[in-house]
């Protein structure tokens, strides 16, 4: 190999659009999804690749997926203007994990990167970073209008997420471990999270936030904790309640609040050397 081939942007598994549920001569392994990963996708050594994805598409991961840098495990998004294949069904962006489910991240990496998905089950499993990897993300997920004013200018595109994420989440330093955005204050996002979160210390130029809300109605019983100068939750817009417990004792913050609502049934907290809330309009 003389180098001229990169190992980069590639693509593991794709579809686009729902499938007919029945075809003659056509036995399908997994009636309700169109993407099925059971084995091992290796980008390791790939750059700005995508292990999975999905075009207004219903996709499961029962595997492994390794990243290397600037790649997104599962990447999916709703268009209103997909293909449809199916008479009378109308596509839809769902996405499932199993407890089999191991993505590992690059630097600059995602797990999952969702716009305007439908439904998100995360049923255990786990998202963490490779050793020494930083500025990674967990799970994307935005809802409503992005940055792209074609795509945004056509509200049939948008849709209201249904989030529930039992899967752990172990990040490096500058890193966020689930990101929630709905389309407004009073169109909202809905989130249910039981997995452990982990995210480590603030760097430049990168925050480190264990769980981002915005637009969001945000519940969650779990063990969240952040390095140095790292925030637990933010929120903007949002109602969260937070049972389990969370340590953020490394000059770190417990919740930094935009015009929300924060209600904690965590229990005792820990001292630190930095402001436990922070409070605009909340």
């Amino acid at each position: 190999a003389d180098g001229s081939i990169q190992a980069e942007q590639n693509i593991g598994l794709m579809a686009e659009g729902i499938k007919r549920p029945a075809i003659s001569g056509i036995t399908w392994k997994e009636a309700d999804y169109e993407i099925e990963n059971y084995g091992t996708i290796d980008f390791s050594i790939a750059k700005k690749s995508t292990a999975i994805f999905a075009e207004s598409a219903r996709a499961k991961n029962d595997g492994v997926i390794k990243l290397g840098e600037n790649s997104t495990g599962i990447y999916g998004i709703y268009k209103d203007g997909t293909r449809k294949y199916a008479t009378g069904i109308n596509n839809k962006l769902e996405v499932q994990t199993t407890a089999n489910s191991k993505i590992s991240l690059g630097n600059n990496s995602t797990g999952m990167y969702l716009v305007n998905a439908q439904k998100l089950d995360n049923l255990g499993g786990e998202i963490k970073s490779n050793a020494g990897a930083t500025k990674n993300v967990g799970i994307y997920a935005i809802n409503g209008a992005t940055a792209d004013a074609a795509y945004s200018s056509n509200k049939a595109n948008f849709n209201v997420l249904t989030m529930n994420n039992k899967a752990n989440i172990t990040l490096g330093d500058g890193s966020v471990g689930l990101y929630s955005k709905g389309q407004s204050d009073t169109v909202r996002n809905t989130v249910t999270n039981t997995g452990d979160i982990t995210v480590g210390d603030k760097i430049t130029g990168s925050p480190s936030v264990a769980m981002y809300a915005e637009n969001t109605n945000l519940t969650t019983n779990s063990k969240i904790t952040v390095g140095k100068d790292g925030i637990a939750f933010y929120g903007k817009n949002s109602d969260i309640t937070a049972k389990g417990s969370a340590n953020f004792s490394n000059k770190g913050v417990l919740a930094y609040l935009e015009n929300s609502k924060f209600v904690s049934h965590l229990g005792n907290l820990g001292a630190t050397q930095n402001t436990m809330l922070y409070l605009k309009n909340s």
